[in-house]
């Protein structure tokens, strides 16, 4: 496994990493499984998200991850969504952000979190709040670092350009939609992540599975698979539903087979190539995916082959 450094933070994670959006939080032995074949691969970066599963996502990674030594993990997870009814039980105010930092330890089980990412824009927060909140969390030993997620050019320059003020706890990383269907992040947030010495880290590197090839050859998805499920996969569906034959798809397919590769990790090592993310974080709901997606971490993606899969 490869680890690199999060931006301008000391901190250093996997290439690849493990995250829980629509796969943990319902059995506990299956996370138990994923977590470990994630570990015994060299996978230290694990990000979910407080309302994953409802807090369950958060619960089951904890219990899977306290069956390993702490200081082998780097813990991220994110904070925004609603977690109640009530007004204040969403956003990044002061007060939902000091709030739901504890029950994210609480749920996780452990004293600091290593990454806590703002997982949206809060137009009815200042700025200024969000820094010094989380500039108080650094400083109360609750959270190591902080990162944003989804947030575009402007919010994230304003944001990094206040919490590198005096005496502002500064911006770690960004975390982005970021694949082979997905590139818009490359060219419009990257270059200001770059300028401001943060982590990428990308989500949904293969596409919710799009880029596995699996859905290659049309027909209905098979049972078991993203866009089969009627809950799960709506997401997948209407982002990708009409790219599922895309040339970028069949490129992927032949560059593993050219690489004695498989499409996932094709589409991975692309993402995590120099000048792409720091880290990619990836789902998974079975050890053997876990395995499979490792990989890409070794492979080496020649520049030739990288633009003939963007040009596809």
């Amino acid at each position: 496994m490869e680890y690199r450094r999060l931006g301008r933070s000391g901190l250093k994670v996997s290439a690849v990493g493990l995250g829980t959006w629509l796969t943990f939080g319902r059995d506990q032995d299956r996370d138990n499984a994923v977590v470990d074949a994630a570990i015994d691969e060299g996978i230290n970066l694990f990000d979910t998200a407080n309302t994953d599963a409802k807090g369950q996502a958060e619960v089951h990674l904890g219990r899977a991850l306290s069956r390993h030594r702490r200081d082998d993990l780097v813990i991220a997870t994110k904070v925004w969504g609603p977690m109640g009814p009530g007004p204040n039980e969403r956003g990044l105010s002061r007060k939902h952000l000091r709030s739901q930092c504890e029950a994210s330890l609480r749920r996780l089980g452990v004293e600091t979190i290593d990454l806590y990412q703002c997982q949206r824009y809060d137009s009815e927060v200042t700025l200024d709040e969000v820094v010094a909140t989380m500039t108080d969390l650094v400083r109360a030993g609750k959270i190591h670092h902080w990162g944003v997620c989804g947030w575009d050019e402007n919010q994230l320059h304003n944001a990094a350009q206040i919490a590198d003020g005096l005496g502002r706890e500064p911006l770690a990383a960004y975390q982005a939609r970021y694949n082979l269907l997905d590139t818009e992040a490359a060219a419009t947030l990257f270059p200001t992540c770059w300028q401001r010495s943060l982590g990428i880290i990308a989500y949904s590197p293969l596409a919710q599975g799009v880029l596995t090839t699996k859905y290659v050859g049309g027909g209905e998805p098979a049972e078991g698979t993203r866009l089969a499920d009627e809950r799960y996969g709506r997401n997948a569906r209407e982002r990708y539903g009409d790219r599922l034959q895309a040339g970028v798809v069949y490129a992927v397919q032949e560059t593993a087979w050219t690489l004695s590769a498989t499409p996932a990790q094709v589409a991975l090592a692309y993402v995590i190539r120099p000048n792409g993310a720091t880290a990619a974080v990836f789902g998974a709901s079975t050890p053997e995916q876990v395995r499979e997606n490792a990989g890409a971490a070794t492979l080496t993606l020649e520049e030739g082959l990288a633009q003939r899969l963007e040009w596809a």
